[in-house]
C-alpha cells in the first residue's frame, strides 16, 4: 500500500508537472495561497486512511499512527517536488520510488517484506 502511494504520487506530479510547477512559482510570487489547503487536506485525508488501513493489519509502530502517516506523505510529497524541480529525470523513476517506499516504511516501523523493493533499478542495493 505504502508503495503504490508514493507511486501514484509520482506518476501524478510527473504527468501535471506544468501545474505543479506553476503552482509553486505561484506561492512564491505570494499569489497560490488559495491551493494550499486543499492540498493539505488532500494529504492529511491520505495520511489518515493510511493510517486506518495499517491499524487494521496491527501495523505501523507511533503514538499517533494518523500524524505519522500523514508525515511520512508528506515527506515523501516534499521529496518528489525537488526531484521535479531540481533534479529533473537525472534519477531512475523506479529507484526513486523503492527508495522514497522504503524510506517511508523505516519511519513507519513497518517491515520491507521485498514489496517495496521489488523494482529496485541498477542503483538500488
Amino acid at each position: 500500500m505504502v508503495r503504490a502511494l508514493v507511486e501514484a504520487t509520482a506518476h501524478i506530479m510527473k504527468r501535471n508537472q506544468g501545474f505543479f510547477r506553476a503552482l509553486f512559482q505561484r506561492s512564491l510570487a505570494g499569489a497560490g495561497a488559495a491551493y494550499w489547503p486543499q492540498m493539505r487536506a488532500g494529504t492529511q485525508r491520505q495520511g489518515e486512511l493510511l493510517a486506518n488501513f495499517l491499524a487494521e493489519r496491527g501495523e505501523g509502530k507511533s503514538d499517533n499512527l494518523a500524524e505519522a502517516c500523514v508525515f511520512a506523505l508528506r515527506s515523501v510529497d516534499g521529496a518528489l517536488v525537488h526531484r521535479m524541480l531540481n533534479d529533473g529525470p537525472y534519477l531512475d523513476e523506479g529507484f526513486v520510488i523503492d527508495s522514497l517506499s522504503r524510506m517511508a516504511l523505516a519511519y513507519l516501523g513497518i517491515p520491507d517484506h521485498g514489496g517495496a523493493g521489488s523494482k529496485r533499478s541498477a542503483h538500488g542495493k
